[in-house]
């Protein structure tokens, strides 16, 4: 007959025994590969993650729009003068590269009313006239130069929107159109007509004289 004493004795040495055996079969599957929970993702990661590419894709849709309203506009602006005081010439641009064709860079910035700055490129081909004194000399110049380049537009997101702050027209190589045909412009491009130019006065012409300029 077991005492209670040995009784209490063999219960505790079965639960040892018992607590062993769950921590080996944990170990076993443990190296047999079970897949192991993988910490849950910042929540405030993916909220920048969502913001930036929102804004990335405003950003987009706006320069598409711009692009498309240049290319509807151009042939209107064809024969449009414009302005440019005490000229007068016409002037459009064309996108060769679509609404599609553009590369943007957005820079994170510390200010809170500017947080995000971003330069927008793309090809840019711009036709214009030589530049005229007279208004009616300019709306029968139909003599447009081509200017291949590179156009730069800066952003800067305020308040939640992109606003456009400047832009910046590199040109690489000026042509004319000969018979049909563009040809480079042989040496510097004169934008001036030379005929209309501004003559100096008597006593221009006579400093001129004493200066030898």
């Amino acid at each position: 007959m077991v005492s209670g004493k040995s009784s209490r004795r063999f219960t505790a040495l079965m639960c040892v025994l018992l607590g062993l055996g769950s921590v080996s079969c944990s170990l076993f599957r443990g190296a047999k590969g079970a897949p192991v929970a993988q910490p849950a993702a910042s929540t405030g990661d993916a909220s920048v993650d969502a913001a930036a590419g929102d804004r990335e894709a405003k950003l987009k849709k706006l320069v598409k729009a711009h692009i498309e309203r240049e290319t509807r506009a151009a042939d209107v602006q064809r024969d449009r003068v414009v302005r440019r005081k005490p000229y007068f010439s016409k002037e459009y641009c064309v996108y060769p590269d679509g609404p599609e064709g553009f590369g943007l860079l957005i820079q994170e910035q510390e200010g809170r009313s500017v947080p995000c700055i971003a330069d927008v490129t793309m090809a840019k081909l711009r036709f214009a006239t030589r530049y005229h004194r007279k208004r009616v000399a300019a709306e029968g110049d139909m003599n447009f130069l081509r200017d291949t380049g590179t156009e730069t537009i800066t952003y800067e997101l305020r308040n939640g929107r992109w606003t456009r702050v400047g832009s910046l027209f590199v040109a690489e190589k000026t042509e004319e159109n000969v018979n049909g045909e563009w040809v480079p412009v042989e040496g510097t491009v004169k934008r001036t007509v030379a005929a209309e130019e501004p003559q100096p006065g008597w006593l221009g012409r006579t400093w001129s004289k004493i200066t030898g300029r």
